[in-house]
């Protein structure tokens, strides 16, 4: 039952605020209750990038001959190995579901480890508040990125 598995037993529901209108399903509360740090990877392998990495690692490393084929057969017998993904379909579908909803925005709490959703117009709507501030904002007459840029370049010549 998915209501005792594993999965749904270690998830932390704490860790998901939700301030917007749309009801959280309980996979998306689920796989939010681990955090947005949490690695979810269940996709497929590229094969063809593996086998043109290991080409560069035998190119270009300094390995002896004998340690570069001992790294070698390691990737190769992990290859063979069936993957076990990290994370149930329920999960990836119910994220992939929640990212297309283009009404929400989901971020970090500031001072906790927390996931907020909010709507997006919500959202927006207290950052314009917040930047309309004369007293704590002044706009800027230029932009310093581009000083900081040319400053940059010109010390890594």
């Amino acid at each position: 039952m998915i209501k005792d598995s594993d999965w749904t037993k270690n998830a932390n529901p704490n860790f998901v605020v939700n301030l917007s209108d749309k009801e959280l399903s309980e996979d998306v509360s689920v796989a939010l209750g681990y955090g947005l740090k949490f690695a979810y990877s269940n996709k497929d392998l590229d094969y063809v990038e593996i086998a043109k990495s290991i080409s560069n690692f035998e190119k270009y490393c300094d390995l002896s001959l004998e340690d570069k084929n001992i790294c070698k057969g390691i990737i190769y017998a992990s290859l063979n190995n069936p993957r076990v993904p990290n994370c149930p379909d329920r999960f990836m579908k119910a994220l992939g579901d929640l990212k297309k909803d283009k009404d929400l925005h989901i971020t970090r709490a500031d001072k906790a480890n927390a996931v907020v959703i909010l709507n997006r117009e919500d959202y927006f709507a207290k950052m314009s508040d917040l930047l309309s501030d004369d007293i704590t904002y002044s706009r800027l007459q230029t932009n310093p990125l581009r000083d900081l840029a040319q400053l940059t370049s010109t010390k890594t010549l």
